[in-house]
């Protein structure tokens, strides 16, 4: 079984990636994919009637919101959302983002564009029909 995107479907920032990264970048785009299916199948909706265009770009999205590649940091890890210079004991720290756990999720929008919307509230009427109150 094959991912719905490629590692060029997510754009030019990731065409450079080689080696590990790139391994782990193919292996996220076959996670989202797993993760796309399943959420079709727990919907109990048929997978094959999904646009693969749409399929596609919700699997790109997952990857690079797990994945940032951001290509003007220098010796800066992937994730890092401010970083901290010392000159004291030479430290040096890091604020990783949300994707920096490299976890991929499904958010609201992308199960928008998928048709999965999570159900709508309703309500149940308890009383019996033709029921008043004395």
């Amino acid at each position: 079984m094959s991912a719905f995107a490629t590692v060029q479907d997510l754009g030019s920032k990731w065409a450079h990636l080689t080696g590990v990264e790139l391994d782990d970048v193919n292996q996220g785009l076959g996670e989202a994919t797993l993760m796309i299916r399943q959420a079709f199948k727990n919907a109990g909706r048929d997978i094959t009637s999904a646009d693969p265009e749409i399929l596609k770009l919700v699997c790109a999205r997952m990857v690079r919101n797990a994945f940032p590649q951001d290509s003007s940091a220098v010796n800066i890890p992937a994730g890092v959302e401010t970083t901290q210079v010392g000159v004291g004991p030479f430290q040096r720290s890091f604020k990783f983002s949300g994707g920096a756990s490299r976890r991929l999720w499904i958010g609201p929008d992308e199960m928008k564009l998928l048709g999965l919307q999570a159900k709508k509230m309703f309500s149940l009427d308890m009383l019996p029909e033709g029921w008043t109150a004395p």
